[in-house]
């Protein structure tokens, strides 16, 4: 199945078009000139960010619905993948007391100790009988 995917370019003009406006008139509204409208438009200028809020205000839309598809796509990856690196900091962080709080207690130390030998093995045999007790799929 074949994907249009649309500029800001693309959308800026759509938008205005929805809204009646000529790129003279966005121009007055945003306090810009029409040469920068219509740059924009046919995409030989790309809009900084404060310009598309500034177009954006002027057209009564969000401005993300201003971000090309691609950038929206771009925008959608980093947030997965900085959702899953500030998971990964909290269990590392969150590990990293744990196993301070072992090792400085001296009644917990053998627990330090014991841990820093597990392999896979007993990881997936600890999981398996947790499974079984609990009738629930621990991964």
């Amino acid at each position: 199945m074949d994907k249009t995917f649309f500029r800001t370019s693309d959308k800026i003009r759509q938008f205005r078009i929805l809204k009646g406006y000529t790129q003279k008139q966005l121009a007055e509204k945003c306090g810009m000139y029409e040469s920068q409208i219509r740059k924009y438009e046919t995409g030989k200028a790309n809009p900084k960010i404060e310009t598309l809020q500034k177009i954006a205000k002027a057209l009564e839309i969000p401005v993300s619905s201003l971000k090309g598809d691609l950038e929206l796509a771009g925008d959608k990856i980093i947030n997965y993948f900085q959702h899953e690196a500030d998971q990964i900091n909290f269990f590392n962080n969150y590990l990293q007391e744990l196993g301070e709080f072992l090792y400085h207690n001296p009644h917990h130390k053998e627990l330090f100790d014991a841990s820093m030998d597990i392999k896979e093995a007993d990881v997936d045999l600890a999981t398996e009988m947790l499974n079984r007790i609990s009738g629930k799929n621990i991964e």
